[in-house]
């Protein structure tokens, strides 16, 4: 289901992120865990979604507010709270095209199949709601699980990542619409 604010999959509800969410994330978890009626990773924040990215995702959810570039990934949890496992979006709404995505999950959720889960889901908001030609992401070589969560998604290898050290992938719409052709 995909619906201006919220995204869900199977077993993850995605939170756009507004000004308010993002102030307390950087100030206060217990808030935090209100607003999102949810319980937060103690692991939380996930690696890649440090201080600085966390200031910025605040910066775009300003700017962005009509549109969903960011959110907060839980975890559907029977008989329970959802729980705050990770980050992701967009770097911003998509330019000649092309949506920027990427994401970060706490440690002990990772290797279930939640990031190919999570970034498909990110795939249909591009394409159905952003209106993106095309689908960028970038990581580094040693994160071979990363990669193959987009391998899994249709991304192929193309172009020059500007992130030094970092590998570019990237999914056309006519990509991604071929693989959910029935």
């Amino acid at each position: 289901m995909i619906d201006g604010a919220v995204l869900e999959t199977g077993r993850l509800r995605l939170q756009a992120v507004t000004p308010a969410l993002a102030r307390a994330d950087l100030q206060d978890r217990t808030v935090l865990a209100r607003l999102l009626q949810a319980e937060v990773s103690p692991n939380w924040p996930p690696e890649f979604y440090d201080e600085d990215a966390r200031r910025w995702v605040l910066v775009m959810a300003r700017q962005n507010e009509a549109e969903c570039v960011s959110f907060y990934v839980l975890l559907k949890r029977e008989g329970a709270r959802p729980l705050l496992i990770g980050s992701a979006g967009f770097k911003g709404m998509p330019e000649n095209g092309v949506a920027e995505t990427g994401y970060s999950l706490v440690p002990e959720w990772q290797r279930q199949g939640l990031g190919t889960e999570l970034v498909a889901v990110l795939l249909r908001h591009a394409f159905e709601r952003m209106s993106a030609q095309a689908v960028c992401a970038h990581t580094f070589p040693e994160l071979i699980a990363s990669q193959r969560v987009l391998q899994k998604n249709g991304f192929v290898r193309r172009g020059i990542s500007e992130e030094e050290g970092a590998i570019r992938f990237e999914i056309s719409s006519e990509e991604w619409r071929a693989l959910r052709a029935p």
